[in-house]
């Protein structure tokens, strides 16, 4: 899980895994690591595949059943209760059992920063990853994810920081994205971003990631015609990645109505509004699932039940710990 891996690295991993399930079949870390795998696969935007989501899940379970002390196991189970959106605590509980299991792993470290978050510990979160920047000084991740949940919770100037210092290490390409991301932010001009994005490689221009932060460049330039072209370019229906979460509908019907082109982007509204009640009803509807809904419902003149949506999520954040910054 190099922070450099591309689709081919993860395509010869799972080759390697599979062969190594055909030689340890009852391997609890093989299968774990198969289930982490897969979670990676699905959350850097290389595959939205259901089946991919069913492997995990029941790889994780088998994985944590054969030996529930072993850590690869532990942090798949904790990654797929995080990815489904379920009660928080244990996902918590199994991502810290994993780090006491590895303790130099950084990418347990990064997923339990992400959980801290999403939990609405974000200090907690952001001091991990300060310890982490000292224990770990050659990987670029760590501060970087400092700089997103910077970002995320309203802190542009300590994100920048954090993501001079990732870069500072190496020129990692993801660090480029929220850079421009930062400087939108403070600025509010898109052409802040271009030459922070022209900076990333060009064999990275086709990833999800980039093409999001592109078409937020788009977005904010209100190009919506280009924004529409960039992403017709991903065969990706519903997105999962740490800047968007949801349907491509929704940005398409965005798209749509910078473009003027109203029939056709109530048509993506409601293609999104199907895609999210899919998903809700299925079980993988998160809260911010639910409030992409409302959004939807909302887009489409639906107030009622819009209005509905927005009340029984707002009532449920507000009996959890989850934080409603992301959302």
């Amino acid at each position: 899980y190099h922070h450099n891996a591309n689709r081919h690295n993860f395509t010869l991993a799972e080759s390697l895994l599979a062969r190594a399930s055909e030689l340890a079949p009852n391997s609890s870390e093989v299968m774990g690591a198969r289930a982490v795998l897969y979670y990676f696969l699905v959350s850097r935007g290389y595959d939205s595949d259901d089946e991919h989501l069913r492997l995990m899940e029941e790889l994780a379970a088998q994985a944590l059943q054969l030996n529930p002390n072993e850590p690869e196991a532990l942090f798949a189970q904790g990654l797929l209760q995080f990815l489904m959106g379920q009660d928080p605590e244990p996902a918590r509980h199994l991502l810290e059992q994993a780090l006491k299991g590895q303790p130099h792993n950084a990418r347990i470290v990064i997923e339990l920063s992400r959980f801290l978050y999403e939990a609405g510990a974000i200090s907690e979160a952001i001091e991990l990853l300060s310890h982490a920047a000292d224990q770990f000084p050659n990987n670029p991740e760590v501060p970087y994810y400092a700089a997103l949940w910077s970002y995320f919770s309203h802190q542009p100037e300590q994100s920048i920081q954090w993501v001079d210092r990732s870069l500072a290490i190496e020129p990692f390409w993801r660090s480029y994205l929220i850079r421009a991301m930062s400087e939108l932010y403070i600025s509010g001009d898109p052409a802040r971003m271009t030459p922070w994005l022209d900076q990333i490689p060009e064999d990275r221009s086709g990833d999800l990631r980039v093409m999001l932060t592109r078409g937020q460049e788009l977005r904010h330039k209100r190009d919506g015609t280009s924004w529409r072209h960039l992403l017709a370019r991903t065969t990706t229906n519903y997105i999962i990645d740490n800047f968007f979460r949801g349907p491509k509908s929704m940005l398409l019907a965005r798209a749509y109505d910078l473009e003027g082109r109203s029939e056709r982007a109530l048509e993506s509204w409601q293609m999104a509004e199907d895609s999210l009640r899919r998903h809700i009803e299925e079980g993988s509807g998160s809260y911010e699932t639910r409030a992409h809904l409302a959004l939807a419902l909302a887009a489409q003149g639906k107030q009622e039940s819009a209005t509905y949506e927005a009340e029984e999520l707002y009532r449920d954040i507000t009996t959890s710990n989850l934080s409603l910054i992301h959302i």
